[in-house]
């Protein structure tokens, strides 16, 4: 088919997960909001678990308990490659950021840079698994533990990523996890700030207690029929060609108040939970695959944790990085560049401004990397097409 275009991500999300969210939205289940902390507590560890209206609106939360935790400084570090949703949280926190360089070879923080910014003292370190690939999170540790920085752990593209045989999420001080449709494990919205120190709880009560009241729920069970519409090929494809290429675009969004998550994204989220295990799994085994074919001769690299044997990369997509030449963009397959700037680089950004510098590893792989799907809705004609590109002399 001519508009025939691969969905980057996959989130599953079944006609009953819609039923629940409609139930909940009509006031059938109250107790959703509850069961759903319960469940983020234990799997995680959190001692408290704030749920709100998306990811963007968690990673503020936790940067505010930052800095109400340690009122001698405002800085968050951040990593210079990542979604631009950091800038938007810390706007919104009115933290001030400092960005620190990212490794290619692992996607996690380039220590040496980490250990500079660090010197003149931070009140946090936000550590993101980017595309499911596990930041070393002890390694940082050891970086920040002169200083008494939290870290708050980004695993909002971390679904089934594992480190240390615990899910990426339960590491941090603070760590929050994003419900958005693009993010593996979806309610058509929502975010958790999980406090996984029990020092912070009543900070994080104070903080949680000024976000503004849940919405009805209705544009989530919009969001989310939509969503479930769309989670084919031939609709995707149609739907990016009257978008004009603005489809899954990357781009800054000024803050806006942050509020608690409704019951219908609750639910949604809920019910879901155990198809977004699953696929997990055969993401995990479908990359294991990919990336030994692509990597064999060394021409193209996939990002490796830098925790080795501990780490289980979760691969939302897999990255793939040019040692040679630029990777293939395929639009319709689903492979597409990452993010197109470093933090630093977005005029829009009132953060942005007083972050701007040199950051020679994250501005490599905004030139010379790209993303790979590898989720249940691509096809076994369009793996081999996939790999078949890859193998291509460079």
């Amino acid at each position: 088919m001519p508009f025939t275009r691969q969905l980057p991500v996959h989130s599953p999300l079944s006609l009953r997960a819609l039923w629940s969210g409609v139930c909940a939205a009509a006031g059938q289940d109250r107790g959703v909001s509850g069961r759903l902390r319960a469940r983020l507590s234990a799997e995680f560890g959190a001692s408290r678990v704030i749920l709100t209206d998306s990811g963007t609106s968690a990673l503020a939360v936790a940067m505010r308990i930052a800095v109400s935790a340690r009122p001698t400084s405002r800085r968050i570090l951040l990593p210079a490659y990542a979604c631009p949703d950091l800038l938007t949280a810390i706007e919104a926190a009115e933290a001030e950021p400092v960005l620190y360089d990212i490794d290619p070879a692992t996607l996690g923080p380039d220590l040496d840079d980490l250990r500079r910014q660090l010197q003149d003292g931070a009140a946090a370190v936000v550590a993101a698994h980017l595309y499911g690939v596990p930041v070393d999170i002890p390694a940082v540790r050891a970086v920040m533990q002169p200083t008494g920085a939290l870290l708050i752990e980004d695993a909002a593209q971390g679904v089934g990523g594992l480190l240390d045989g615990r899910p990426l999420g339960a590491h941090g001080d603070l760590a929050i996890l994003s419900f958005g449709r693009g993010k593996g494990r979806t309610g058509g919205e929502g975010g958790a700030c999980l406090v996984r120190d029990a020092t912070l709880d009543v900070v994080a009560t104070s903080v949680a207690h000024r976000l503004s009241a849940a919405a009805s729920g209705h544009g989530a069970v919009l969001r989310s029929t939509v969503q479930w519409l769309l989670a084919r090929p031939s609709a995707y494809g149609i739907v990016a060609v009257l978008a004009g290429g603005r489809l899954g675009r990357t781009q800054y969004h000024a803050p806006s108040r942050e509020s608690l998550m409704s019951t219908t994204a609750a639910a949604i989220v809920e019910a879901n939970w155990l198809a977004s295990d699953a696929e997990s799994r055969y993401r995990r085994m479908r990359a294991a695959v990919f990336v030994a074919r692509v990597t064999a001769d060394k021409v193209w690299h996939v990002p490796m944790s830098r925790a080795g044997n501990r780490a289980e990369a979760g691969y939302l997509r897999v990255p793939v990085f040019g040692t040679v030449s630029v990777p293939p963009a395929m639009p319709a397959l689903g492979v597409l560049p990452a993010y197109p700037r470093t933090l630093g680089a977005y005029p829009e950004s009132v953060a942005s401004q007083g972050a701007a510098r040199s950051c020679p590893g994250a501005e490599a792989l905004t030139k010379r990397l790209v993303t790979v799907p590898v989720h249940s809705r691509v096809t076994a004609r369009a793996s081999a097409r996939l790999l078949a590109r890859f193998l291509e002399p460079a």
